[in-house]
């Protein structure tokens, strides 16, 4: 295999916690000794596993990451938070190199991450496959390069521009497909802000009714999308 394979790995992996790591970004970890993959990992929820641990966490046989190669979609964080720095353990489990997609772009990580590891002997690259990395976290990305967030429009609108009847009644302009669409979109929303006559007429309750919902951690409970 390539690299870039190793990395596109990364990628789809860092999908399956979409949904689930709140304002934490979607990350991906591939480990890779000797053109075999040892294992592959993703960040699995807000506060819980980052990427490059939950990779770790599937190795079979530890003492093989010694020497080994690591392919991430985001910098490993190097600061305490509800988790140990992934920079720091990298290094402690012996990983020889290290393959970065993109540069975090949270002032907290901004490239210390990749300092860690440098200081520390380990050999890194930064920009494989970046730009698919980057689509990964959009709003992430957004907010700290421009400090606003970014702000998602959704309209529902008939084939001759009209919104709804003006009877005051509920109009369904939608079918299932597209409402099927709207609910995967909001799982990925922080907040969501509808109009005061949507909410007289409409009464809306503005949840997430995937079943990916019931897995969702403890900030479903106080977040605006309730679960």
């Amino acid at each position: 295999m390539i690299q870039s394979d190793f990395m596109t790995q990364a990628i789809a992996a860092a999908r399956l916690g979409t949904g689930l790591t709140y304002r934490n970004p979607l990350v991906g970890a591939v480990i890779v000794k000797n053109d075999h993959v040892l294992a592959v990992g993703h960040h699995v929820g807000f506060g819980h596993a980052h990427a490059e641990v939950d990779a770790y966490q599937h190795v079979a046989h530890p003492e093989d990451v010694i020497d080994s190669t690591m392919y991430v979609t985001l910098e490993p964080c190097s600061h305490y938070g509800k988790t140990p720095p992934c920079a720091h353990q990298i290094v402690k489990w012996g990983v020889k190199e290290v393959f970065v997609a993109q540069q975090d772009p949270n002032p907290i990580v901004g490239g210390k991450g990749i300092a860690y590891l440098r200081d520390h002997g380990v050999q890194v690259h930064v920009g494989m496959m970046a730009h698919a990395a980057r689509q990964l976290n959009r709003a992430y990305n957004f907010y700290y390069e421009r400090q606003r967030p970014l702000i998602t429009v959704k309209v529902a609108q008939s084939l001759d521009g009209k919104l709804s009847l003006n009877d005051g009644k509920r109009t369904y302009l939608t079918d299932a497909t597209a409402n099927a669409d709207v609910d995967a979109l909001r799982g990925t929303q922080q907040a969501i802000l509808v109009g005061s006559q949507t909410v007289l007429d409409d009464d809306p309750q503005l949840v997430v009714k995937h079943q990916l919902c019931i897995h969702r951690f403890e900030w479903c409970s106080i977040d605006v999308i309730e679960c």
